[in-house]
């Protein structure tokens, strides 16, 4: 019998444990999108963003550009697609006229590492970066939103 209570007790504290792991993870990824959500605000000015949201970028194959992979905020201006990496506050932007093509999928796989298999579906953005075709990957809610206005002609 006593065992039984001392197994249910080391149970219970492991499920606390998980529980409060899972919150602070939350609580952290919040406060990271609301630091970089601010930088975004701050650089966009008064252009009026089309779409602006919490994003995590998987990385992307643009040549020149340094690694860009974590939690942000992404924005979807009628000129540009930008994202600004919560920490270090890396800015990550590609030009609408540079957007070739999106798609919603379940899987993402930069050029030369394993393929990633997710929770959900993601946007991956393909667009051209000195004269070569690339791509990049983000995690957002409603991806089919994001894919819809992105292969929208701006007015």
């Amino acid at each position: 019998m006593i065992a039984v209570l001392v197994a249910l007790l080391v149970v219970g504290l492991i499920a606390l444990q998980v529980v409060l792991l899972v919150s602070a993870m939350r609580t952290i990824a919040r406060i990271a999108f609301e630091k970089a959500a601010e930088t975004l605000d701050a650089d966009l000015g008064p252009t009026e963003a089309e779409r602006f949201g919490p994003a995590q970028c998987l990385g992307h194959d643009a040549p020149g550009v340094g690694s860009v992979r974590g939690t942000g905020a992404l924005a979807l201006t009628a000129d540009e697609l930008r994202f600004v990496l919560a920490a270090p506050r890396t800015r990550f932007t590609i030009a609408r006229d540079d957007v070739t093509g999106t798609e919603v999928a379940a899987g993402f796989r930069r050029p030369g590492y394993a393929q990633r298999a997710l929770r959900g579906e993601l946007l991956a953005v393909h667009f051209t970066s000195a004269g070569r075709a690339c791509v990049v990957g983000f995690q957002v809610r409603d991806p089919h939103a994001w894919a819809g206005a992105l292969d929208r002609t701006p007015i």
